[in-house]
């Protein structure tokens, strides 16, 4: 319980700093300063595909998390990420266009990051094989950009129903897990959740073997009424680097959780409350263990 009242009051310190300079929100009306983060728009969505992801933290444990994600695919990039992240950027953006209505948007927006439970994400430049990865933790951001890996599948002759779909069976490794997945023969397109790419319809299902990560289809759109920009926020508190390097930090970050945050100078804690502090590790289970 220590531990957790401590991480909240450290997340509200970065959040305060962050913010710091944001305009109040007494006024509704007030529009000095926009209210959602700046926005780079790469491409723009053709369909968006919705998975359920169920996930363990622990992976000694059974517990799962359950988190529902979006799959935007335009003509050159793909964005895969946690869908009331992209709602809440959404709703911002949409508050800044119209210029009004931030105090009444600020209640939905809180409401939608509590339902936040998958914090990547992923773009996909398909004219260059180039990922972009962010991924966060706590309230800062870490990036690196790599090649799109490669996955070697190794397709199994044996059709399934699924939901009454006709669905094909495929079998991959991918840094350090083995997976299980189900694509839809009739539709033709060589995506699924994550970065999972390059089998010969709709990813419907995927899962390693151990079932620490379950990916579930749950919704497509195309012919969308609106246009759904495939984007990248700009963010304070923000680090980027190697891949290596990265989930290095990551890695500290979770085994020493506390140690690290009371690195940042915003952190003031007396000795007393620093000796009663909870510096056990926090269980680590990412989707890629290589």
């Amino acid at each position: 319980m220590r531990k957790a009242t401590f991480t909240l009051i450290i997340l509200l310190a970065y959040f305060i700093r962050a913010y710091s300079q944001s305009p109040s929100f007494n006024n509704p009306n007030q529009g000095n300063m926009p209210f959602a983060p700046q926005m780079t728009t790469l491409d723009t969505a053709l369909i968006k595909v919705y998975y359920k992801l169920e996930f363990k933290k622990d992976s000694t444990q059974e517990d799962k998390t359950e988190a529902q994600t979006i799959l935007l695919l335009g003509d050159r990039y793909t964005l895969f990420t946690d869908y009331y992240l992209f709602m809440s950027d959404s709703i911002a953006q949409a508050v800044d266009k119209e210029k009004k209505g931030q105090l009444e948007a600020t209640s939905k927006l809180f409401n939608l990051w509590g339902q936040k439970k998958y914090k990547q994400w992923n773009i996909c430049d398909l004219r260059n094989n180039i990922v972009i990865k962010r991924e966060q933790v706590e309230a800062r951001y870490y990036e690196y950009e790599e090649k799109l890996p490669i996955i070697d599948w190794h397709l199994i002759n044996k059709d399934t129903l699924i939901n009454g779909l006709k669905c094909g069976k495929a079998t991959c490794k991918y840094r350090g897990r083995d997976y299980i997945a189900w694509y839809l023969k009739d539709i033709s397109l060589p995506f699924g959740p994550y970065l999972f790419y390059g089998l010969p319809g709709l990813i419907a299902i995927i899962k390693d073997r151990k079932d620490n990560y379950v990916f579930t289809l749950n919704g497509l759109e195309d012919n969308l009424p609106y246009l759904a920009p495939i984007y990248f926020t700009q963010t304070t508190l923000f680090y980027k680097d190697t891949r290596e390097k990265i989930r290095a930090t990551i890695q500290k970050i979770y085994n020493r959780p506390t140690d690290i945050m009371l690195q940042d100078p915003i952190m003031k804690i007396d000795a007393g409350t620093m000796q009663k502090l909870d510096r056990s590790s926090e269980p680590y289970n990412p989707i890629e263990l290589e």
